[in-house]
């Protein structure tokens, strides 16, 4: 989206005319390929929703996709991205996964008419949260795309689409507000009249209104009202009594026929719809409701004007009367919808219906759709007799709110925890709370301060509940992260297989990765291959119900440097991801992992948009794994003070969660940092972790992905009695790519150099020039700087060795060391002894973007436009956009012209052809 032009204020107050023409200028400039988004908020009856039918009906070479809010309680997760013909997408989709899918949608609407898309979310404020955030997702990367995206809205609080709203108010998009009292003015209004209400209540008054001061007002009057009690608001007494009055004045056929509507539906369904729960409407019924401004009408289909109407409609009716329909509904209808009416019949508490809502409940969540699960475990709660089930649904409650992406508990919530704290559900509960905030050395406190803890007896039993179980594989997990003893996380693993009952699918993962770490601790990286190897070679034909394998085997073969193996199981369980089969429960392990695989292939365009897709994917916090590779990607680049960014979050969150995984990737990062870095004293400066190290030592077959930056962090901290033992291991198991032994020849030799052995120090680098292939081309750059620099020291010509690894810095797009470019021509002869640290210079070539190189890489891959969409999360659009910016940049007006161009000169671009 192209960034505003100055400054830009939160939010416009206009009237109806000037929102016309706002709206109309938006459209014109999503015309000409300037993506837009704006929020019309006001309260009820102000004019939104006709000043959307006037732009729909002007806006008549467009094409329309169209979503609205559902204001009958909580809406399913992707319920406005399936009204936009969207595929469905499961609710364990994460919102930056479902963009993808919305991006298809937007992408397939733009090809049927010559106008811009205009996307549509009518009611935004009752929109399901994981929609919204799709779109926010969708927006971010949009540029040169005909896209408007308008949405109409009561005001919305602060914890309402906060993606959303952050977007607007940054000026990445537009707020236009008709008039409605704010939040404060409301809040002042209530502490008025209602002064002992209290700033909760005003505020869920003041949402319940849409900030409407007459129908605000009218409820604060209402003494005969608990509000702060009341489990549902009633419709403002103005406007109620308005609607109370028309209806009263109505036929008794008419009457039925408007509240069997409002019963069966918020919105339309057929005319004869409401025979199916006994009630017909007379001749002329629905002509009466019409011309009484209580019913909409189109060809076949009757609808109801307004949420407001039926809440006034279902509250001045007699309860009797509501419920008997909602029982008649309950009867025709299955599923959620049953469940939903049964719900509305019920007078007190239905320990039945609270059983057939837990049942459902459980079914939701091993679907792995947790928001809907926590929304019907919650009601069943409320429903029950019986205080103990009550209590345990609403824990079960919290522990699907907490699966969410970004699941936070109610002040409600944690004052139930702190009343009950020390038993297993309530440590369950406050656990996983600090573990989905990345606080996992407080969580594993917090787990072990429970009482009654499982395997404490002499014999331990499966919980049929599943709360002991969830309990040891938490303390397993939170142990696994927070440096607890290895025994102890074995131990609490046994504790988790004893005591499971029923699988529960949202935790037997977390035990399988944690039993994969334990089994790679114990046998090293190779024994871990037996975890999966029952699994099909080809990772598309690796069942949906294994993909945790896909996921083992992938990180191995990145440890391993297999990297085709890696990139094919990770790039598997990426679509997988995408397309909502499965979810990422790995905390952006695979991501990381994926990144890492190809930034060490050089691919490091998409290695940049895998790493910023796991971090989009995971708002609470940065994943330590993710961003230290992003610092790898950085580093290369160029980019230092990114780099270091990057390493600070990773540093910060090991230093208070010492995972020792993690800490590995991180050792890694912190060596590549140091080896771009244009200062000689960042060697000297060097600290890393020496636990790290230590453990690397220690290990009997470490993995060659963490040797050959471990062994050489050991030579900076002049230890290389240490990095030759870690040399020694490298191909010892006969798993190492063919490269490998270059890789150690390399490491020999600069151990050789620091002892002052330049003869054998260059024997070996000359031996690890011919060895080195194209696979792990920054490693084959260095080893010809490396070979440059000793033939120079040597008196030998360097030339030949340092324009091979000038050539390779220009292909990735790296930045050039300055004694690259000075051993090239410099003549042979003696010379002292040479600090090899680079000094950076500029890399020549096209002055491309991120983005532009991101989309260049591709292209020039042979992907096509909708596959290198789908690779960037963008729009066809969008990369058309990018490409034709790289068109002008380099002078040619075609994908064929540019293709050639490349690859004529790929160095130019900084683009590795394969």
């Amino acid at each position: 989206m192209s960034a505003p032009v100055g400054p830009t204020p939160p939010t416009d107050r206009v009237d109806a005319a000037t929102l016309d023409a706002a709206l109309s200028a938006a459209l014109g400039r999503a015309s000409g390929g300037e993506p837009e988004l704006v929020v019309v908020e006001g309260a009820p009856g102000t004019g939104k929703s006709a000043a959307l039918d006037r732009l729909m009906a002007a806006a008549r070479d467009t094409s329309l996709l169209y979503g609205c809010g559902r204001s009958d309680g909580d809406p399913p997760a992707y319920d406005l991205l399936e009204q936009y013909g969207t595929e469905p997408v499961p609710e364990r989709c994460a919102p930056p996964m479902a963009a993808q899918m919305l991006r298809r949608a937007v992408d397939a609407a733009g090809q049927i008419g010559p106008g811009p898309v205009l996307l549509v979310v009518d009611d935004l404020q009752w929109a399901d949260p994981e929609s919204v955030d799709a779109l926010v997702h969708l927006l971010r990367r949009a540029r040169g795309d005909r896209l408007l995206v308008v949405a109409t809205t009561r005001p919305l609080g602060p914890g309402t689409h906060p993606a959303l709203q952050r977007r607007l108010d940054t000026g990445l998009g537009r707020r236009l507000t008709l008039t409605g009292l704010d939040l404060a003015s409301a809040g002042r209004l209530a502490d008025r009249l209602r002064p002992e209400l209290g700033a909760a209540v005003a505020e869920s008054l003041w949402r319940h209104t849409g900030g409407n001061p007459l129908f605000l007002r009218s409820l604060l009057e209402r003494t005969d009202l608990d509000l702060a009690a009341a489990a549902e608001l009633p419709a403002p007494d103005e406007y109620g009594r308005q609607i109370t009055d028309r209806w009263s004045r109505l036929a008794e056929s008419a009457r039925e026929t408007l509240l069997a509507m409002c019963v069966l539906t918020e919105s339309w369904l057929p005319e004869t719809g409401t025979a199916a729960i006994g009630v017909s409407p007379a001749p002329g019924d629905l002509a009466l409701l019409e011309r009484a401004g209580l019913l909409l009408r189109r060809p076949g289909e009757v609808g109801i004007p307004h949420a407001l109407t039926r809440a006034a409609v279902l509250q001045a009716a007699d309860p009797d009367a509501v419920r008997t329909l909602h029982r008649r509904a309950a009867a025709i209808s299955d599923g959620a919808a049953a469940l939903d009416h049964r719900i509305a019949a019920t007078e007190g508490t239905d320990d039945l219906l609270a059983d057939d809502l837990a049942a459902a409940a459980q079914d939701l969540h091993d679907r792995g759709a947790h928001r809907s699960a926590a929304r019907r475990y919650l009601q069943s709660a409320r429903l029950c007799t019986d205080p103990a089930p009550a209590l345990l649904r609403r824990y079960e409650s919290m522990v699907d709110t907490l699966l969410q992406p970004t699941g936070r508990l109610s002040p409600g919530d944690a004052e139930l925890l702190a009343a009950h704290a020390g038993s297993i559900p309530a440590a369950v509960v406050t656990g996983l709370a600090e573990l989905a905030a990345g606080q996992w050395t407080v969580g594993y406190r917090k787990l072990r301060q429970a009482t009654g803890i499982p395997g404490s007896g002499r014999e331990p039993r499966p919980d049929p509940e599943g709360w002991h179980y969830r309990y040891a594989v938490l303390l397993a997990w939170a142990g696994m992260a927070s440096d607890a003893a290895t025994s102890d996380v074995e131990r609490h693993l046994s504790d988790a297989v004893v005591l499971r009952g029923r699988p529960d699918p949202a935790f037997t993962g977390e035990e399988a990765r944690v039993r994969g770490y334990l089994t790679e601790r114990r046998l090293g990286v190779t024994g871990a291959r037996e975890l999966f190897a029952g699994l099909p070679d080809d990772p598309v034909r690796v069942p949906t119900a294994a993909s945790l394998g896909l996921l083992a085997r992938g990180v191995t073969g990145l440890r391993l440097c297999l990297l085709d193996e890696a990139i094919a199981d990770l790039g598997e369980l990426r679509r997988r991801v995408e397309d909502g089969a499965v979810s990422d429960i790995s905390n952006g392990a695979f991501f990381a992992a994926l990144a890492c695989s190809l930034w060490l292939r050089g691919e490091w365009d998409r290695a940049a948009v895998i790493a910023r897709q796991g971090t989009e994917s995971f708002p609470r916090y940065e994943a330590p794994h993710l961003a230290a590779a992003q610092s790898m990607i950085a580093s290369v680049r160029g980019d230092l003070a990114a780099a270091d960014t990057h390493l600070g979050r990773a540093r910060a969150f090991l230093a208070d969660h010492p995972w020792p995984e993690p800490e590995r990737l991180l050792l890694n990062a912190e060596v590549v940092r140091v080896l771009v870095d244009p200062d000689p004293a960042a060697r000297h400066r060097f600290r890393p972790d020496h636990r790290v190290l230590r453990r690397m030592l220690g290990n009997r077959a470490p993995a060659l992905w963490e040797v050959m930056f471990a062994a050489q962090a050991l030579l900076w901290l002049d230890d290389p009695v240490g990095a030759t033992t870690l040399i020694d291991t490298i191909g010892r198991d006969g798993s190492a790519p063919a490269w490998a032994g270059a890789v150690r020849d390399r490491l020999a030799g600069l151990v050789r150099e620091a002892a002052g052995d330049l003869a054998g120090a260059l024997g070996l680098l000359e031996r690890a020039g011919t060895g080195i292939g194209d696979e792990v081309p920054w490693l084959r750059a260095l080893t010809f700087t490396d070979l440059a620099r000793l033939r120079h020291r040597s008196g030998a010509a360097a030339g030949e060795a340092a324009a091979e690894a000038r050539r390779w810095f220009r292909l990735l797009g790296a930045p050039v060391p300055a004694d690259v470019d000075r051993w090239v021509t410099a003549p042979a002869g003696p010379a002292g002894p040479v600090d090899p640290a680079p000094v950076r210079d500029s890399t020549p070539g096209w002055q491309l973007s991120e983005r532009e190189r991101e989309v260049l890489a591709l292209v020039i891959q042979g992907l096509s436009h909708q596959q290198t969409a789908r690779e960037l999360f963008v729009t066809r659009s969008t990369v058309n956009f990018h490409l034709g910016n790289i068109y002008a940049k380099v002078g040619v007006s075609s994908r064929h012209d540019l293709t050639a161009m490349v690859r004529s000169d790929p160095a130019a671009f900084g683009i590795l052809l394969r």
